[in-house]
């Protein structure tokens, strides 16, 4: 048997190297070294890893593991006159639990405010809030993961 505390733990993708503190939120739990775990974006842990082991790591916009069918949205944008005028959506995502945040990156322009809808955790639309202005070329779409998380949690089974 094993305990977590302060041992050494993998970080999820994303985490900024050499910075995951490991942050124990309860008496560290005895476990057993053949049990798996991940590191999930929710305390309230997923019924394929049940038990929470008193673990976590924070950061900001983490990758944590994927237990649940999650998928990435993408999108492309049309311009006019330097605005962004329309949202046409590629791949809806999965697996969202909050309107991602979208963002226009690059194309020379700025000031676009783009809102994600979502349905049944899809991306339904994107509404242009605001088109900005001084977009010369398209700008590429930058649509936030549906695991994006402040922190995760190590839950095991």
């Amino acid at each position: 048997m094993k305990q977590l505390g302060a041992s050494s733990v993998n970080a999820p993708p994303g985490a900024p190297p050499g910075k995951v503190p490991i942050i124990p939120s309860a008496p560290a739990p005895i476990i057993s070294s053949s049990m798996k775990c991940k590191f999930l974006s929710s305390a309230q842990c997923h019924p394929d890893y049940p038990n929470f082991s008193g673990a976590s790591i924070e950061g900001s916009n983490m990758k944590c593991d994927n237990v649940d069918n999650v998928a990435p949205a993408k999108a492309v944008c049309t311009i006019s006159n330097g605005k962004i005028n329309g949202v046409y959506i590629i791949h809806s995502g999965a697996g969202y639990k909050v309107a991602p945040k979208v963002e226009a990156i690059e194309g020379g322009g700025e000031g676009a405010i783009l809102k994600a809808v979502l349905v049944d955790g899809k991306i339904k639309e994107v509404k242009v809030m605001n088109g900005g202005g001084g977009f010369h070329e398209t700008p590429v779409l930058k649509i936030e993961t549906p695991n994006s998380s402040n922190g995760c949690f190590l839950c095991c089974k």
